[in-house]
């Protein structure tokens, strides 16, 4: 990964970052918003089940890099017995990340309320932009997962961070 190696104070305006200048590149744009409403869906097999897809969540400079940070997702299942994975897949239609590691939710009716997530896509090379989709998958070992971000004593709500870096 990416190692802090300056931080220039005139990128700093007001406690918020503006640019921070990185090996290889520098972030060129930040987007964070939540996913909305998740209706409550269900799968009960090994596959993964694309349950929420966000279109576009960032146009980017073909050839940069997103980094994806997703945090706040509630996974359960029905039963105590069972486990429930969760992944995010980034992908610009040509390329495509995965999370490496997936959440897993098991125990009192499997619950993770406070599941987090992030991976990192190169953008495929070219000239222009392109859309970056990001999506939400579920698995479950024999019962029915769930991932309904709303669904929450603390109102929680699923949220995302893209950044653009500069390759």
């Amino acid at each position: 990964g990416a190692n802090l190696t300056s931080l220039n104070a005139s990128n700093i305006s007001s406690g918020t970052l503006n640019s921070a200048r990185f090996s290889g590149g520098k972030i060129k744009q930040i987007i964070n918003s939540s996913f909305g409403s998740i209706d409550t869906t269900t799968t009960s097999n090994m596959s993964y089940a694309t349950l929420k897809t966000v279109s576009n969540a960032i146009t980017v400079t073909k050839g940069n890099k997103v980094l994806l940070i997703v945090t706040g997702l509630k996974v359960k299942n029905n039963s105590d017995r069972t486990s429930v994975f969760g992944r995010c897949q980034i992908t610009d239609g040509t390329n495509t990340a995965n999370t490496t590691s997936v959440t897993r939710g098991h125990g009192d009716y499997g619950e993770a309320n406070f599941t987090h997530y992030s991976n990192i896509l190169t953008t495929a090379s070219g000239s222009g932009t392109v859309g970056v989709d990001i999506s939400l998958a579920l698995t479950s070992d024999g019962d029915t997962a769930y991932l309904n971000c709303n669904d929450d004593g603390f109102g929680l709500q699923g949220r995302y961070t893209c950044m653009e870096i500069e390759v």
